[in-house]
C-alpha cells in the first residue's frame, strides 16, 4: 500500500496557536492517561546505554509527551539523565502548567526543526506520535541531521488502538 501524506494543521505556521495549544494538550492528556508509551522505557534505557548518552533531546514534544511519567521510571532505574523537550510550535503554557522537576526534565522554549537541529542541543533524540507529520524527504532529512551530529535517534509511534 502506498503511502499517503496528509496536511497536518497543526504544523502550519498560520495554524492559530491557541487552538495548536489545545490540540496538544489534549494529546498529553491521552497520552498520560494511557500510559501507552510506558513499554518502551527499558528499550529507550538500553539503546541510551549504548550510546553511553545520559541526555536526550526530544523532538516535537508539543505539551510534553510521553516525558513526564517516563522521566519518572527513568528517575526510579537510573541517575544523572537530563531530558530536553523540544517544538517547532513550543507550547510552554502547558509545560509551564505542569511545573518541570529542574535538573533533569527542562523544556527548550525557542523553536526547534527537526530537521536541523541546533549544534548545541546533544543528546540522544527521540520523537513520539510525530515522525508520521513527516514526508519521506523530510523523514530522511531528520535521521540524516542526527546521524550529522553522531546523536543516537529513537522514533515511537503508535501504530494500534488501546483498550482501557
Amino acid at each position: 500500500m502506498r503511502r499517503i501524506q496528509f496536511i497536518e494543521l497543526l504544523d502550519e505556521p498560520w495554524f492559530p496557536s491557541f487552538l495548536r495549544n489545545n490540540v496538544t494538550d489534549a494529546l498529553q492528556f491521552g497520552l498520560s492517561l494511557l500510559k501507552a508509551y510506558a513499554p518502551i522505557a527499558p528499550l529507550l534505557l538500553s539503546a541510551l546505554d549504548s550510546t553511553q548518552s545520559h541526555s536526550i533531546v526530544d523532538l516535537c514534544s508539543g505539551g510534553g509527551g510521553p516525558w513526564l511519567d517516563l522521566s519518572r521510571q527513568f528517575q526510579l532505574d537510573t541517575q544523572g539523565f537530563h531530558i530536553l523537550l523540544t517544538d517547532r510550535h513550543p507550547n510552554l503554557e502547558a509545560l509551564q502548567k505542569v511545573g518541570l522537576t529542574p535538573g533533569n526534565l527542562a523544556f527548550y522554549p525557542d523553536s526547534v526543526d527537526a530537521m536541523k537541529v541546533p549544534c548545541q542541543l546533544q543528546g540522544f533524540r527521540t520523537i513520539f506520535t510525530s515522525f508520521h507529520h513527516f514526508p519521506p524527504k523530510e523523514a530522511r532529512a531528520v535521521l540524516q541531521s542526527a546521524v550529522d551530529a553522531r546523536q543516537g535517534i529513537g522514533i515511537f509511534e503508535i501504530t494500534r488502538a488501546f483498550s482501557v
